[in-house]
């Protein structure tokens, strides 16, 4: 039946260590006026260690990548750059908030969610699991979105009514040339040119909107009525596109059998929507 016991499966590894990484980060804050604060930070995020899977022509090998038994694949790698310009505040009755985020995530490890082939699989790198995986294997991870612009505001209207808006701003998300492997086919691609060097999807925006009514109960608990639109202007962006340019190897192992589907959407933004409820607070 294939299942197996703990103490077979159970192994201790001297120095062997999870996911983990480290974070520096340098902010300047000083309010601007009575009712405004500035912010300006730097971050940088660096991953120090991972736990993954890999296989060659001796078996599997779990541990850390580029060490020991294991170094038929390169180290994992994910270093992540931002500086982020923000402001919040009152003015009136209007609360807001307002950001910018410069970034750039650079690798070979997306993370415990493996975003190339669109699955968790935490201790699974699905793009670099096979030592044929390795040439171009570092670049512009997953979620490398340049450009990030949140703005969020609140109005008290002063009669039990609120009034609320989101709105976000992305660039696109960095496109991967995929041909099939020889090891696991599509199931374990290599990438053809330098990962997420094939263009970007395109940038995405969002807005929100959001009224809520508190009822003038005398008694009971505290209830508003909540009115929520969703995905205003229905943007419909694409999120996700087919990123296997190639499906299959020739006789002399090279990729062949393009992929008429290549970097055509597969997901979209999710589409206009509203929703309207009661909270009741206790």
């Amino acid at each position: 039946d294939g299942s197996t016991t703990e103490a077979e499966t159970s192994v201790s590894v001297p120095g062997l260590h999870g996911d983990n990484f480290d974070e520096f980060t340098l902010g300047y804050e000083r309010l601007l006026g009575a009712g405004t604060r500035l912010t300006v930070r730097g971050m940088y995020r660096h991953l120090r260690s991972a736990y993954l899977v890999g296989l060659d022509t001796s078996g599997i090998a779990m541990g850390t990548p580029g060490q020991g038994g294991f170094d038929f694949l390169p180290a994992p790698r994910r270093d992540y750059t931002a500086l982020e310009i923000a402001t919040e505040g009152a003015w009136r009755a209007v609360r807001y908030r307002a950001s910018y985020v410069l970034s750039r995530t650079w690798g070979n490890y997306p993370g415990l969610y493996s975003s190339d082939l669109g699955f968790a699989s935490p201790g699974t790198n699905a793009a670099l699991q096979v030592p044929e995986q390795a040439p171009n294997s570092s670049g512009l991870l997953p979620n490398d979105r340049t450009h990030v612009v949140k703005v969020s505001a609140a109005y008290t209207f002063g009669f039990g009514l609120e009034g609320g808006a989101f709105l976000f701003a992305a660039s696109g998300s960095p496109i991967n040339e995929f041909a099939a492997g020889a090891t696991f086919g599509a199931n374990a691609p290599t990438f053809v040119v330098a990962r997420g060097s094939a263009g970007r999807t395109p940038a995405l925006w969002n807005l929100d909107l959001r009224l809520a009514y508190a009822l003038p109960l005398q008694r009971g608990p505290r209830s508003r009525i909540v009115l929520d639109v969703l995905h205003v202007g229905n943007p419909r962006g694409t999120t996700l596109v087919d990123e296997m340019h190639y499906t299959t190897l020739d006789q002399n192992g090279k990729p062949a059998s393009p992929n008429p589907q290549y970097k055509q959407p597969k997901a979209y933004q999710a589409p206009m929507g509203a929703r309207l409820g009661i909270e009741i607070s206790f």
